[in-house]
């Protein structure tokens, strides 16, 4: 069984637990008797979402099957800051809309829905500086060796080994970056802008 199956049934095991509390146990005994267990309940709860969150939204963009270390270190820390911006102000709306929808309405498809229409893109946007990391400029075009790509500049997407065609990470000679001025070309993140 994958972590997200494990996380997913042990999380709606929680959210059945809470509701049958608060359905079944007195609100002055939850308020005082078993409030540090509620409360404890309630941040396993949502703990086990972000966690779920970050899985759907960051984990299924590609990472190289054999990591440097100096790979390994930029992966962790754009998978960390995805979950950090999707927390941030910015998306605290969202994530408070999340909250409601398990502890409140125990509804946790909905909260999930509603966090990866919230955190997509700053998850693409965190994971790019890795995306760039593997672009590479060779006798071919330009590459990207973690989908085993080639940059196929008239359909403007990247061309797998297999022929299928994908629009992920579109390459750009327009937008320079200079943050990882470490030889790789630069790339931007076209989400609804083609």
């Amino acid at each position: 069984m994958q972590r997200l199956d494990i996380l997913f049934e042990a999380t709606s095991r929680d959210i059945d637990c809470l509701r049958l509390n608060r359905e079944n146990v007195p609100a002055e005994e939850l308020a005082g008797r078993y409030k540090k267990s509620l409360e404890a309940l309630q941040a396993r709860i949502i703990r086990q979402l972000g966690e779920m969150i970050v899985i759907l939204c960051f984990d299924r963009l590609p990472k190289a099957e054999n990591q440097d270390e100096k790979d390994l270190k930029l992966y962790t820390r754009c998978r960390k800051n995805a979950f950090i911006t999707f927390a941030s102000a910015g998306s605290q709306k969202a994530w408070e809309r999340c909250r409601a929808q398990v502890l409140e309405e125990y509804d946790l498809i909905s909260a999930i829905n509603t966090a990866l229409a919230a955190m997509a893109g700053p998850a693409e946007e965190q994971y790019f500086p890795y995306w760039r990391r593997h672009c590479l400029k060779t006798a071919e075009g330009i590459c990207n060796d973690l989908i085993n790509a080639r940059w196929n500049p008239e359909e403007r997407a990247w061309e797998l080994e297999s022929g299928a065609i994908t629009f992920m990470f579109p390459f750009s000679e327009e937008k320079k970056d200079d943050t990882y001025a470490d030889g790789q070309l630069s790339l931007y993140e076209v989400a609804g802008k083609l």
